[in-house]
């Protein structure tokens, strides 16, 4: 009888130790890091990089007609926009986004454990679901500096 005992309290202090082991690995977020597990979070100095390039890219006089375009970048900053001479590149908000009666771009950085992936959309109008442009940037550290490889898009 004292032998079931004493292997009914192992089982229960293996299973109560699992358990804590699984409820720590799966439920506490990792410090220092993003939602996503083992992904390292953004800095100002490396969204704003990253957005630099991508508009330049996009606003290029070859590819882009000039003028006003819209830009909505979730926690960006209107002194990361590049001055690009014959474009004017207004940020917006999101409470803008949803009122604005022109097309406008939104671009979406999304962190991975080892490079950081943007998705440039244009939309006509607001509103509408379907856009009309779709670009999409890779992004890796390099020696300390981003380097982005555009890889590719589609557009009506």
């Amino acid at each position: 009888m004292y032998s079931s005992l004493l292997h009914l309290l192992r089982s229960l202090i293996v299973g109560l130790a699992f358990s804590a082991v699984l409820f720590l690995a799966t439920v506490l977020p990792t410090q220092g890091f993003s939602s996503d597990r083992g992904t390292p979070p953004l800095t100002g100095e490396d969204r704003a990089a990253i957005l630099q390039y991508v508009i330049r890219d996009i606003f290029n006089p070859k590819r882009n007609y000039e003028g006003s375009h819209y830009l909505f970048a979730d926690g960006a900053r209107s002194e990361w926009l590049p001055r690009i001479p014959n474009f004017n590149l207004i940020l917006i908000n999101r409470q803008q986004l949803e009122s604005l009666e022109v097309p406008y771009y939104v671009i979406r950085l999304k962190p991975s454990a080892h490079s950081v992936n943007v998705t440039v959309t244009l939309y006509d109008k607001s509103g509408e679901r379907d856009p009309e442009l779709e670009l999409y940037y890779q992004f890796r550290r390099i020696k300390g500096k981003w380097r982005g490889i555009p890889k590719g898009g589609w557009g009506r």
